[in-house]
């Protein structure tokens, strides 16, 4: 169930950040952009603050967090024909070594309350 509950996570950051990057290319796209967005990303907080409930909350913030983020770049890039330089395909490559690392140690983490 965690599993799913990333995943959903994820995808509703990497479309809400379409969503904001096409109402940006065009000022008539703005505000549907802008809500359609919000509603999205808004909308995965909630499955967020429930896998803080059932897991590390520092772990999930950096799967999802950085899971998000690094596909939301390549989406963009992808569906915007933006590009991606060397460099920051490197930054890209280390962040997912630090997710992986997140994941391989996630249960030498405890939850302190």
């Amino acid at each position: 169930m965690i599993i799913i509950m990333i995943a959903t996570y994820i995808v509703l950051q990497v479309m809400g950040a379409l969503l904001f990057k096409w109402g940006s290319e065009a000022q008539e796209h703005w505000l549907t952009g802008f809500i359609l967005g919000n509603t999205l990303a808004f909308s995965s907080i909630w499955i967020l603050m429930n896998l803080f409930k059932q897991m590390n909350p520092n772990i999930a913030m950096g799967i999802c967090g950085g899971s998000a983020s690094l596909l939301a770049q390549i989406a963009i890039a992808w569906v915007f024909r933006t590009h991606i330089n060397y460099l920051q395909w490197l930054g890209i490559g280390l962040i997912t070594c630090g997710i992986v690392i997140l994941c391989i140690f996630k249960n030498t983490a405890s939850i302190t309350r």
